[in-house]
């Protein structure tokens, strides 16, 4: 006999759990039982050279010293606690350990019983996954013992994450919802008299978080013999999103009644099997049906339509169950039991059962009344616009709110090219050229958005049109707003006026005419005597400066001048008889820099001469000569406005003009430019004299040291070059010439 076996006896060597014994102070294992040998593999001899710490095990040498500590000062008599217990072949299992010290033994040894909770373990983590699937925790509460024990998923319910704490009655309380806990405490305290029905309730508690949730508890009692309760347990769910739902179903069923009412539109439902029908409030209020909301469906059902319509009613639902086409949609009459006639739209549907019979059909009835007469009443009214239209000696074209044609009256065909047949429901964009084309839509979208326009309601304005031909010519056009049958349209009036600007060109060129006869016939004459005095006394010049370079230069320098005189003096010419410049592809600034040397020389020394010049500029398309003159014109003009000195700007920037672009370019149309300024800090000009810059002939110099037309004919130069001219000035302040040239790409 073993020293075991005289310590425990043969019970425990035969004993289903592990039983191992091993001294109290060297941890050394002495003995251990038959289901010890069999479960970790080791025999008695290999398991004496370890201990319960080295490889056995996961714990330290301090936490089993913690762990025993109890024991060994007599303050515990036993210690249960979990662990991994290692086999010999390498692999581990859960098990629970229950650890005494028996003291009467010398030396004191320790005896460890070890079950291996592997199954336990499985099952608990099967019952812990249906429970989170299902939503469903379970607990339980030891009424003897006061020890409760919560299932994962009731954690999850509590909101615990990953956190655990010690369930306890006391705990469970603190989660029942204040105004909830004092009758969930009664009606627990109810079901644990003998004879009580269960408990089973709904209720709030509060997560750990904060957050309310609602839970449905069922509850059961355990009692023993003698009739008292031993153990409650139960499960509970969280029905929060449930209830959530219900209480949207039950939201959305009154907005469906509310907005049925609104729309004036009913629902039915059909059991054919039963033939049985069931209306909602709304569908009988707009019948005028006397039934209830569910009952037999009766002859009378059909009675509520047109005595014409029925036939109609009839056919459209016996046709769909006949072909198997599950959906059908009818516009009939209905007589009210009042006597009013009302239009309505039907949709229904039939449902089908896996042999293809007919078992059920629903739909709605739509009370439209008012969108019939109102189409009626609008098919009369377009009728009459349309005549209108047809008639009208001026170009008419109606487009909807995309700006799609929906009318081309024979006046606008006459004028664009096109026949109607070839533009109704293309864009109005069409019958525009570029840029006017390209930004149109982008015009209606923000009309349609907030009721502003560039043009809409305006009145008439001057633009130009594209023929089918692709040719351009000028129009006059008003655009205004209407509504035509429900929908919003645009409706513009064209007018051709060609004829018009051409009587105004002429009229404008009589002018200028007049205006030059009156300047040649003062001093055109004397100006070219001037010039070909000084051409020929430069010749006479040239002779008796040979040999002299400095001479030479400057002399040169006056034949620039005087060929820039006899330049000006073409100029004038083309102002009067409308020349058509040479233009070509610009870059702004090398015209710039070609001037540098005649501007140094032209203004004071007082005056300082600043650029700001665009670093990549747009080209444009222009006569570079006329630029060139319009910039020596401009810079003139404002060395003569500082007299007493100042600062002179020259700048070039690339310019993109918008829809919402400032006041000082409000007459640009959208695209891009290039802006030339000319910016000066000298007298500057009062409003009354702004007002008059551009006119011919009109000056605020000295009689006799300006003609009054260098800024008519920079500002004439700019508009033929396609762009836009314009002077900010302010007293004693400066003057600041913007000119705004297209881009044009090479």
């Amino acid at each position: 006999m073993s020293e075991f076996d005289s310590l425990l006896g043969p019970l425990v060597e035969h004993a289903q759990i592990e039983v191992y014994v091993f001294d109290a102070e060297t941890f050394r294992f002495i003995e251990m039982n038959l289901s010890a040998r069999e479960n970790s593999g080791y025999s008695l001899e290999e398991l004496q050279e370890h201990t319960p710490i080295k490889g056995l095990s996961d714990f330290t040498v301090e936490d089993f010293e913690e762990i025993v500590k109890g024991l060994k000062d007599g303050s515990e008599k036993a210690v249960h606690l979990q662990t991994q217990q290692r086999k010999k072949n390498g692999t581990s299992y859960p098990a629970n350990v229950t650890l005494q010290l028996m003291h009467d033994h010398t030396p004191p040894v320790f005896l460890a019983m070890l079950q291996d909770v592997t199954k336990q373990h499985q099952a608990a983590t099967e019952l812990a996954g249906t429970q989170r699937i299902s939503g469903v925790g379970s607990w339980q509460w030891d009424l003897l013992t006061d020890e409760s024990r919560w299932s994962e998923q009731t954690y999850n319910i509590f909101g615990y994450g990953d956190a655990r704490t010690t369930p306890t009655l006391e705990r469970s309380i603190e989660h029942f919802h204040p105004d909830d806990r004092e009758w969930i405490l009664q009606a627990m305290q109810n079901s644990m008299q003998q004879g009580s029905p269960a408990f089973s309730e709904d209720y709030r508690i509060i997560r750990v978080d904060g957050s309310v949730r609602n839970v449905h508890a069922e509850t059961e009692v355990t009692f023993n013999k003698q009739g008292t309760a031993t153990l409650m347990h139960g499960t509970f769910t969280d029905i929060t999103a449930r209830l959530e739902s219900e209480a949207r179903i039950k939201k959305n069923e009154a907005r469906l009644a509310n907005a049925q009412r609104v729309a004036r539109m009913g629902s039915w439902e059909w059991d054919i099997k039963a033939n049985t029908v069931a209306w909602s409030e709304e569908a009988i209020n707009l019948l005028g049906l006397d039934v209830e909301p569910i009952g037999p469906a009766s002859e009378e059902t059909l009675n509520v339509f047109h005595p014409d319509d029925r036939e109609l009613v009839t056919k459209a639902t016996y046709d769909s169950i006949a072909s198997g086409k599950p959906r059908y949609s009818i516009d009939c009459r209905a007589l009210r039991k009042d006597g009013q006639l009302i239009y309505v739209h039907a949709e229904g549907e039939i449902v089908f059962d896996a042999s293809g019979e007919a078992i059920k059909t629903y739909g709605t009835i739509h009370d439209i009344t008012n969108r019939k007469l109102a189409e009626l009443e609008l098919q009369q009214s377009e009728e009459h616009i349309r005549t209108i239209l047809s008639k009208s000696p001026v170009g008419m074209i109606l487009i909807n709110d995309h700006g799609l044609i929906t009318s081309f009256n024979p006046m606008a065909e006459s004028m664009f090219g096109y026949a109607a047949t070839e533009v109704i429901g293309r864009n109005v964009s069409i019958l525009m050229p570029k840029p006017f084309s390209n930004t149109h839509d982008d015009h209606i979208r923000a009309h349609n958005q907030t009721g502003m326009g560039r043009i809409i309601g305006i009145g008439a304005r001057e633009l130009l049109g594209l023929r089918k031909d692709g040719s351009e010519f000028p129009i006059e056009l008003a655009v205004s707003e209407m509504t035509l049958l429900n929908q919003r349209s645009y409706i513009g009036t064209v007018l051709d006026i060609s004829e018009i600007r051409q009587a105004k060109a002429r009229l404008q060129q009589s002018q200028k005419m007049e205006a030059v006869g009156q300047l040649t016939g003062g001093i055109a004459h004397d100006f070219n005597n001037l010039l070909g005095s000084m051409m020929l006394n430069m010749e006479l010049l040239e002779e008796h400066l040979k040999g002299d370079p400095q001479g030479q230069e400057l002399l040169s320098s006056i034949a620039n001048a005087v060929n820039g005189g006899a330049a000006l003096s073409r100029r004038l010419l083309s102002f009067s008889r409308q020349h058509v410049a040479k233009t070509e592809l610009v870059n702004i600034n090398e015209i710039a820099q070609n001037l540098d040397g005649l501007l140094s020389r032209a203004i004071s020394e007082k005056i300082t001469l600043n650029k700001s010049l665009e670093p990549n500029p747009w080209l444009t398309r222009l006569d570079p000569n006329q630029l060139e003159s319009a910039l020596l014109n401009l810079s003139l003009n404002a060395r003569d406005a500082m007299p007493d000195g100042g600062t002179l700007t020259f700048a070039s920037a690339n310019y993109i003009q918008d829809d919402e672009g400032p006041a000082l370019q409000q007459n640009l149309d959208p695209g891009e430019y290039i802006r030339v300024s000319i910016s000066d800090t000298g007298t500057g000009m009062p409003k009354s004299l702004l007002a008059r810059v551009l006119e011919p002939f009109f000056t605020t110099k000295e009689q006799g040291k300006g003609t009054g037309l260098g800024l008519s004919m920079v500002n004439d130069f700019v508009r033929q070059s396609g762009g836009a001219f314009n002077i900010l000035s302010k007293e004693d302040t400066g003057t600041t010439v913007d000119m705004f040239f297209p881009r044009a790409r090479p």
